[in-house]
């Protein structure tokens, strides 16, 4: 199915649709590989809405962050930062990058934590701020 990333895009959209008042987790799970899709078709209008969308479920009612759901929070700072990286937002990477250090995942998974230390060392590396790279 990667090979034809539009029918890929088709078919999670489908999916999401069933799932509106449905399984929180799967929703949440299918939302993310969505926002893949629309990362690798360069939909970046798409991801945006997608992203404030993934975001505003992991907050509580006074705006902050819940903490019980940094791992899904890792996976969507994670998803944002590869955003960030490839459209060349530095500022907006700036202010994201140190928000991924303070959450306490219970479990990190290393995919995850690979593209936040990735593109967190070449953000450090682009200000020639090699000890932190």
């Amino acid at each position: 199915m990667s090979d034809r990333p539009e029918e890929t895009k088709s078919l999670y959209i489908l999916t999401l649709e069933e799932l509106k008042d449905g399984n929180p987790g799967l929703w949440f799970t299918i939302s993310l590989r969505l926002g893949k899709s629309h990362l690798d078709l360069k939909n970046y209008k798409d991801l945006e809405s997608l992203l404030k969308t993934l975001k505003a479920h992991c907050q509580l009612l006074d705006g902050s962050y819940n903490q019980d759901k940094s791992n899904l929070l890792l996976e969507v700072f994670a998803l944002e930062i590869q955003l960030c990286t490839e459209i060349k937002d530095k500022k907006r990477l700036k202010r994201i990058y140190p928000q991924t250090t303070q959450l306490s995942a219970v479990i990190n998974d290393p995919r995850t934590m690979g593209i936040i230390k990735e593109c967190g060392g070449k953000m450090y590396l682009q200000e020639k701020r090699w000890d932190l790279a």
